[in-house]
């Protein structure tokens, strides 16, 4: 909700819309524009004048043009899995609201060694003891104090396989096939 105000004038203001239009879901009564304002799919914009009238009749008016930000929502669905004792590193993502995310957790816990940040950055290095989690992130839009949503994921924590993929680039005519290859690790024994 706005509140409006005004100064000047004589005794109590009255407020009335005078031209244009409020969106569908937003209405003016004592003084007080309020209603739902992220439902919407699209950014849209709503121009209109707004009277003040003081106790003594005295009016003036002022137009003003309100845009309205596409509903928030988190556009990450999944999430990849982890492996215990390597660097891992995802960035959440939104769309809508005004584009100045906060993420946060919300009440649950990451996999040990694993954390958020403001940015919707989960990183760190899954532990030896860290266990597959599923957890619910919250962003916000306006920098922390707008509208939020919240969503939902899991991260699978997997053990480590030894030894490396090793990537093979080859040129066949026009063509590049690319190969992976798995080696196992070599042992030494003493």
């Amino acid at each position: 909700s706005l509140s409006l105000t005004g100064s000047g004038g004589y005794g109590r203001y009255a407020f009335a819309k005078t031209a244009g239009t409020f969106p569908r879901t937003l209405s003016l009564s004592s003084g007080v524009i309020s209603g739902r304002t992220n439902t919407s799919t699209t950014d849209s914009t709503s121009s209109f004048t707004i009277s003040i009238t003081d106790a003594n009749g005295a009016t003036s008016t002022k137009s003003f043009n309100l845009l309205i930000s596409k509903s928030l929502s988190i556009t990450t669905t999944t999430l990849g899995n982890a492996s215990k004792g390597q660097s891992y590193s995802v960035t959440l993502t939104a769309s809508g609201g005004d584009g100045n995310y906060y993420w946060t957790l919300d009440d649950d816990e990451l996999p040990r060694g694993l954390s958020i940040n403001s940015s919707g950055v989960i990183s760190g290095t899954p532990s030896a003891e860290s266990k597959s989690s599923t957890f619910t992130v919250k962003v916000r839009d306006n920098n922390g104090s707008g509208a939020s949503v919240t969503a939902r994921f899991t991260i699978n924590i997997v053990a480590n396989l030894p030894g490396k993929i090793t990537t093979i680039t080859k040129q066949i005519g026009g063509d590049k096939q690319i190969e992976l290859e798995w080696g196992a690790p070599t042992s030494s024994a003493t």
